[in-house]
């Protein structure tokens, strides 16, 4: 059924308004780009983002515009809400950055700020599986390395206090499978 601006009981002609039936349209294919693996995937990745990563490449939002087709540029102007829609499902915690991806659950407790994030990037601590505390697990409790164990500096200890709190309040518990994009 047509909008009261489009409807043909008013009179009106039934067409949809073409800006927004293009934008979502483009927003359908970057979400494909971002969320499926197929020939025009593949051949986009090939063209327009190779040697990053497309998630890589999403997150820092590198993009360029000039020279490239207006479908293309459509596209790019779409990621924008996908990217700050996407959310994770968390399985074994490999694909999941720290501090920066958003998953299920997390109530927007999932940024951290630069300086920690750089000092986990300098020490490899990138994903949340390698922050996963293996040896205080049990069968009934994901466990999570502390502060102290990643000898985190005292101005940063409360926000990574907040953000192991998020991953124990959403109740993610690493597993096997894939983490995937939703």
């Amino acid at each position: 059924m047509g909008s009261p601006h489009t409807s043909k009981k008013m009179g009106r002609w039934g067409l949809k308004k073409l800006d927004d039936f293009s934008s979502t349209l483009a927003a359908k294919l970057g979400w494909q780009l971002v969320a499926s693996d197929n020939i025009w995937t593949r051949v986009t990745y090939l063209k327009y983002i190779t040697p990053a990563h497309v998630l890589e490449w999403i997150r820092r939002l590198a993009r360029l515009y000039s020279g490239i087709l207006i479908i293309w540029k459509a596209v790019l102007k779409a990621l924008d809400p996908i990217h700050t829609g996407i959310t994770w499902r968390i399985k074994p915690g490999n694909k999941v950055h720290i501090g920066i991806d958003p998953w299920i659950g997390c109530n927007n407790m999932h940024r951290l700020p630069d300086d920690p994030l750089l000092y986990l990037r300098e020490h490899q601590i990138t994903h949340l599986e390698h922050i996963f505390d293996d040896f205080n697990t049990t069968f009934l409790h994901q466990a999570w390395k502390s502060n102290i164990q990643l000898n985190i500096s005292p101005p940063w200890q409360q926000h990574w206090r907040k953000y192991i709190q998020a991953l124990l309040e959403a109740h993610i518990r690493l597993t096997g499978g894939d983490d995937e994009i939703i």
